[in-house]
């Protein structure tokens, strides 16, 4: 592609991406969505997403690009990372992303009993999008597509302002974050209508 400069490890084709979390929730936050710590009970009821996740609040401004530790939050929204994503809490839960459709993870509580919380989320998300794409998957997208995802990797790495990370990001190619284009920033969860325990990640400019 003429004028356009790309990067790819010398990796297979890539598969449907399955990640389960293995992220411990901080000690020192407390959750506050539910209150209550107990097991995980059987889900027998409709599931409620946290309100911090609300496509409609915006409440978490993260850039999928970075580290979860990267994002910010509204001022009201007070500790985050330890709240359960759900009402009733769910051991585990599978996230796709309408802007990836061959993306897929699966996301499991990492304290047994306790339930998905937010940071497990984010971790799981971010380390997914954290997949290179082979050359045989980038030769399939249209033009079009291969020139926004070129523009996002070169941005990407761009603005990386240590000169060694820069390097590095550089020389590791793409990655699946660079597929979502400008659509780089997480704005919460919604439901599939496709059962209690599928959900999609919204991302947005």
């Amino acid at each position: 592609m003429p004028g356009k400069h790309v990067r790819f490890l010398d990796i297979p084709s890539m598969p449907q991406s399955n990640y389960s979390s293995s992220i411990s929730p901080p000690i020192l936050d407390q959750p506050s969505f539910p209150h209550d710590s107990k097991l995980v009970p059987p889900v027998r009821s409709l599931i409620r997403i946290n309100p911090k996740l609300s496509v409609h609040e915006r409440l978490i401004h993260y850039d999928l690009r970075l580290p979860p530790e990267n994002a910010l939050v509204h001022p009201k929204l007070g500790r985050f990372v330890n709240d359960q994503v759900t009402e009733p809490a769910l051991s585990s839960m599978t996230i796709i992303c309408e802007v990836l459709p061959r993306w897929s993870i699966t996301v499991v509580e990492s304290q047994l009993g306790y339930g998905v919380t937010i940071m497990d989320v984010l971790h799981a998300i971010y380390r997914s999008l954290r997949t290179s794409v082979s050359e045989a998957d980038f030769v399939q997208l249209s033009p079009d597509m291969q020139r926004r995802v070129s523009d996002a990797f070169q941005r990407r790495y761009r603005s990386i302002t240590d000169e060694k990370v820069h390097a590095t990001e550089k020389s590791k190619g793409l990655k699946l974050v660079d597929v979502l284009g400008e659509k780089k920033m997480f704005a919460g969860l919604r439901s599939t209508l496709q059962g209690q325990k599928k959900w999609i990640v919204i991302a947005t400019k």
